[in-house]
């Protein structure tokens, strides 16, 4: 096995196939007419049959966007800001990919009584050390299905049965 984005004959990179680097390039480029802002450059691969993404990011939409709707498993980042907390939480309960969230915040005790309404996997708040192999890693809604990582993640393979014998 071979890796790294100088090697453009490795079988390993960010993403898991050739065809998957093509669709995260098409995404950023969809979400580009879309009206969205890119802060990194063109959207593009390195070299023609690489798995490699060069890291995207797009900011400021106030709006539903494809790039909202479109669940990224690459280097593609979504920057969205916010001054009011109800609009965080109303951009939040539309969110399909619940994964993980990641928030900064000059006042994060602010956010604290409303973690309840955040529905999402995993929540960083100033940070984004919040998944490892000790805790339950998982999403909600068409982020998936259980968790795993430490006793979550094992009673996902157990199974509860109720028996009796005897009289």
């Amino acid at each position: 096995m071979t890796a790294g984005p100088s090697d453009l004959g490795g079988d390993l990179g960010p993403v898991r196939t050739r065809e998957a680097a093509d669709a995260l390039v098409d995404v950023a480029l969809r979400v580009r007419e879309d009206g969205e802002r890119l802060l990194t450059p063109e959207p593009h691969k390195v070299g023609d049959n690489s798995p490699f993404v060069f890291p995207l990011t797009v900011v400021e939409s106030d709006r539903d966007s494809f790039f909202d709707r479109y669940e990224t498993f690459g280097p593609l980042l979504s920057i969205r800001p916010f001054s009011r907390r109800e609009d965080l939480l109303a951009r939040l309960s539309c969110e399909r990919h619940a994964l993980a969230a990641y928030f900064y915040t000059g006042a994060p005790d602010a956010l604290q009584p409303h973690l309840g309404e955040i529905r999402f996997g995993s929540i960083g708040i100033n940070s984004t050390a919040v998944q490892g192999a000790e805790v339950p890693t998982g999403g909600f809604r068409d982020a998936g299905i259980g968790r795993e990582g430490g006793i979550w993640g094992m009673r996902e393979f157990l199974t509860t049965v109720n028996c009796r014998l005897g009289a």
